[in-house]
């Protein structure tokens, strides 16, 4: 590659599942300070061309650069999305097995909001915004799927054919329902899906909307293994809630442990668990914690601070 002055290096995001580069690049600038498009000294271009790097979030839509290219992994490694990285004599390639996901927030709220905002009061106990993915299966489908659960077989592994739902998406949809089935009141359900039940309070433009009026929100990822933790708890964090979660296996590596609460969702007792920390004050006993996971968030773990670790460790700052 051309030596350039590296005094300022240009990012260019290539998203996968996005083919607007307007809208990815919108999405980006959001998470840096004063929506500058910048981090240190990065900042983000709209045009490919201008850019020092390529960032490829999963495979790439549209640019084929490969010497530019830095490769990080949005999905679970149980998923295909980053299994073809090998083709690709990419620059530097980052997945989930030797980094982590690369944290981003869905809602509106930037960089500075974010920083800046102290604990809401919250007047309401447990939230869970999810999907329904993994809950209406036909008869058969449901019967192999579930019988390879209980047994074990290829459990949070990629299913070639069977690639959607994961595992992960199935036992998530087995706990709601053994929770609601136990404590049909406990929760406040929002989501896409074919949800029943007085729960259930419909789909939300924005998922803050479901998330900062309570102490404590479920946060259940799709997948059950190491590095893997997505927004699924960080957008909680963010919020001020005490995620009760599942999923990243070694979570304390990253955030404060006493940032939320571990449960095992396979677990006959997870529910009356759930009961049990909904009406306990851990969240406010614990609050500086999810202030430290908040700052690790926004200024560690986030897409921008990641892709300076990168390059620094590519040599390239």
């Amino acid at each position: 590659m051309e030596q350039r002055d590296r005094s300022t290096l240009s990012v260019y995001f290539d998203a996968g599942w996005e083919t607007s580069n307007e809208s990815v690049f919108q999405d980006y600038i959001r998470l840096t300070p004063n929506e500058s498009g910048r981090w240190g000294k990065i900042k983000a271009t709209i045009d490919s061309r201008d850019a020092d790097y390529i960032i490829v979030l999963n495979e790439p839509w549209e640019t084929t650069d490969e010497e530019r290219m830095l490769f990080f992994c949005m999905e679970p490694p149980c998923l295909p999305e980053c299994n073809d990285w090998d083709r690709y004599n990419a620059l530097g390639k980052f997945p989930i097995s030797e980094l982590y996901f690369p944290q981003k927030w869905t809602f509106t709220h930037t960089y500075d909001d974010l920083k800046e905002m102290k604990p809401p009061k919250k007047s309401k106990d447990l939230s869970w915004v999810t999907s329904d993915k993994g809950k209406n299966m036909n008869n058969f489908e449901s019967l192999v799927r579930q019988s390879l659960l209980r047994t074990g077989i290829m459990k949070h592994r990629q299913k070639p054919g069977l690639s959607l739902p994961t595992d992960g998406h199935i036992l998530r949809m087995n706990f709601l329902d053994r929770l609601v089935s136990r404590f049909p009141d406990i929760l406040d359900l929002y989501g896409r899906g074919d949800f029943q039940g007085e729960y259930y309070h419909g789909e939300i433009d924005d998922k803050w909307d479901g998330l900062v009026d309570y102490r404590y929100s479920l946060a259940i990822e799709n997948y059950h293994g190491p590095n893997y933790w997505s927004e699924k708890i960080s957008e909680p964090l963010l919020a001020w809630c005490m995620p009760i979660y599942w999923g990243c296996t070694n979570l304390p590596e990253f955030l404060p442990e006493n940032s939320y609460v571990s449960i095992d969702i396979e677990n006959e007792n997870a529910p009356k668990r759930v009961e049990e920390i909904v009406n306990s004050n851990l969240r406010e006993q614990n609050i500086g914690a999810i202030a430290e996971a908040r700052k690790q968030i926004l200024d560690r773990y986030q897409i921008w601070p990641t892709i300076q670790q990168c390059l620094t460790q590519l040599d390239a700052i």
